[in-house]
């Protein structure tokens, strides 16, 4: 009975630690902190887009999603938010 409750006590005390270490990470990456946003990974050399029709087609595609209703920007990226390679 002791080493149920010292291990219940462990694991909510890890588990809140580690949720505390989450949300400092989350603010800590700016654009994690913006809400209602999406993210798509695409690779166009499958389909046989040479470098510049896909740079062509991610530019494309960024202006449509922009213009898209209730969206108030688009742009590609490389890489995730906080990789270091956003841009």
């Amino acid at each position: 009975m002791i080493a149920q409750v010292t291990l219940s006590v462990a694991l909510v005390t890890g588990g809140s630690l580690v949720l505390r270490s989450m949300q400092k990470i989350w603010r800590s990456i700016p654009a994690i902190g913006l809400t209602k946003w999406s993210m798509a990974s695409m690779d166009l050399s499958i389909l046989g887009y040479s470098a510049e029709r896909g740079t062509q087609f991610y530019l494309n595609l960024a202006e449509r999603v922009a213009n898209l209703p209730g969206v108030r920007s688009g742009e590609p990226r490389k890489g995730q938010p906080g990789s270091g390679l956003e841009r």
